[in-house]
This record gives structure tokens, C-alpha cells and sequence, in this order.
């Protein structure tokens, strides 16, 4: 279980803290606009979508492939696909409509492939950051091993990583900038485990803070009559007072709390029944209802993890 655990932990750090007050980015594929109460997603064709958090309605629907990153103003600021390797290019589309308002593309190191969708042995991420009236910090990482067998030596000479940061500027115009930073100090890592100092006054071994820590998640171990083993979440105000119930497949999942709903982003996962069938879920966004301790709907997401075929 502690592996399990350490796993998700990893999968949180990746997510960025909320960029502006009513943008958070609840995982590398969904943004959720809390003043709107709407989020917008890279959907399992990478295409950019944008959805009512009330019932999963779907508002609009881009020709854009792409990833969304936070919500400055009337922009939807999204990673695009790039035109060549070695660049980042950032899309601005309007928020209520999905139209594509501009563009803006920068060099990064030759060997960096900035790409929407998961890549075999590869990894891009970015985190976004507010910066002045209109801009945004993003900071990014890329990582890449050679697709082989396993290699003898310790040492591998041929893996790459490489990071950096921008500034994106006048976001709210028709004309973006965005500048290299030659220095930088990227934000800390989101760390999902309440420290003791932290916790709330609620019986429980393991307590969690939301993305924007405005909640507080305990979670225990549960039979169930289809899958053998499932988690209770039980959440609640950091004041004590409880928001509700919700089951899961996980003990913990990056997750929001708005107007008594929770949002969790899940992972993939494989799902053995009693009767020893197997039920496959795609990575995707999951809505309870926490007074009713009931799902309300699911969304499902591009996938963070390549899962494609391995060359040869």
C-alpha cells in the first residue's frame, strides 16, 4: 500500500498550483475555472474541450490539439502542438467560445520535443504561475531515455533532462510576448500529506490537503461487493466541519471541493471483479455529490502515460 501511495504523491507533484484565483489546473490535462464553474480538458484525442462542471455538459469543442494550462481573463492559455522540435508554442484561445484568438512560439534546447500527447520514453511537463496584471510564469521539464533493452553500465550516458522557464505577457492583447528566463527558481512541489502541525481535529491515521487547500481529505480502506477493496473519502472544512463522503479506487487522487462536489482527477486503472472479469478505466475526471455520497459524471481525459505500441 505505501508504494500505491507514494506513486499518487508523484502524480500530484506534477500538477500545478492554482495559477490565478478562479484557475487551478486539477491535472496535466484540466483546468477548472471555479467562478464559471467550468474546466477545460485535453480530451483522449487530444483535441481541447470545455465542459459545465454542473453537468458535464460540453460547451465547446476546438480543432486545436492541445494541453490546457490556466485561465488568464477571457484567454484559455494552452500548450499546442509545436511546428517543429526544439520549440514551445503556446496557443491563446477565448474562453467562452473555444476560437483561437493567437499564438506564440519559443525556442527551447534543439533536443526537446514540446508535444501535447504522452511520447514513448519521453516526458514534458509545465507548471504555470501568475505573473503581473496579464502574464503567466511557466516552467518547464523534459526528460528522455533511449527506447533499448536493459544496459549493463550504472551510468546512463544518453538519458536527457533538461528544464526552463518564460514569461508570458499581455495575454489579455491580440499581440503575447514571452522571453527566456536565463535564471529561475521553479516552485516547490505540491505535497498532498498534511504535516501534524497542519492536520484538523478528525481521527484518522492519513489526512490530504486539496489543490488549493481549502479542504482537508481523510481516506480508509473499505470492502466492496464488485471489486473487493475500495477507499471512503471523507472530506471536510479545515475548520472541522464535514463536507461529505465519496468512494474511490485510491486513497488519494488530486482533487477540488466546490459547492458540496467533489472533483477528482484518476488515474488509469485495471479493475478485477469478484466474479474475476476485468474492467478497464481511462484517465479522467470524476464528480460526486458529497451530501449524497453519489457520482454525478465522468470526463475522461487525454492520458498522461504513453500506453501506445514500443518500436522494435
Amino acid at each position: 500500500m505505501k508504494s500505491m501511495i507514494q506513486w499518487m504523491f508523484l502524480t500530484a507533484a506534477t500538477v500545478a498550483q492554482p495559477a490565478l484565483a478562479n484557475s487551478i489546473q486539477l491535472s496535466p490535462n484540466a483546468t477548472v475555472d471555479a467562478e464559471q464553474a467550468r474546466v477545460f480538458i485535453a480530451a483522449p484525442d487530444a483535441t481541447l474541450q470545455s465542459y459545465s462542471l454542473d453537468g458535464a455538459e460540453r460547451l465547446w469543442i476546438s480543432e486545436l490539439r492541445g494541453r490546457p494550462l490556466a485561465l488568464v481573463g477571457d484567454r484559455l492559455i494552452a500548450l499546442a502542438v509545436p511546428t517543429q522540435v526544439g520549440t514551445l508554442r503556446i496557443q491563446l484561445l477565448d474562453a467562452d467560445s473555444g476560437v483561437a484568438v493567437s499564438a506564440i512560439e519559443v525556442p527551447l534546447a534543439p533536443e526537446v520535443r514540446a508535444e501535447v500527447g504522452p511520447q514513448p520514453g519521453q516526458s514534458f511537463s509545465l507548471r504555470a504561475e501568475p505573473f503581473g496584471a496579464h502574464g503567466l510564469r511557466l516552467y518547464w521539464r523534459f526528460e528522455a531515455s533511449p527506447l533499448r533493452g536493459a544496459k549493463l553500465d550504472e551510468q546512463d550516458d544518453e538519458r536527457i533532462e533538461r528544464e526552463g522557464a518564460l514569461e508570458l505577457t499581455a495575454l489579455d492583447s491580440k499581440q503575447p510576448k514571452a522571453r527566456a528566463l536565463a535564471q529561475f527558481q521553479a516552485p516547490a512541489a505540491f505535497v498532498p500529506l498534511l504535516g501534524d502541525l497542519e492536520r484538523i481535529s478528525v481521527n484518522s491515521e492519513r489526512q490530504f490537503r486539496a489543490l488549493d487547500d481549502q479542504s482537508v481529505l481523510s481516506s480508509r480502506e473499505v470492502g466492496d461487493p464488485v471489486y473487493g477493496v475500495r477507499y471512503e473519502w471523507r472530506l471536510f472544512e479545515r475548520s472541522g466541519e464535514s463536507l461529505g463522503k465519496a468512494t474511490l479506487a485510491y486513497p488519494y487522487a488530486a482533487h477540488l471541493v466546490r459547492d458540496g462536489r467533489l472533483l477528482a482527477h484518476v488515474m488509469p486503472q485495471v479493475g478485477r471483479k469478484s466474479d474475476g472479469s476485468v474492467e478497464q478505466f481511462a484517465e479522467r475526471i470524476v464528480s460526486f455529490d458529497l451530501g449524497r455520497s453519489r457520482e454525478l459524471w465522468q470526463i475522461a481525459l487525454l492520458s498522461s502515460v504513453y500506453q501506445g505500441v514500443m518500436p522494435p
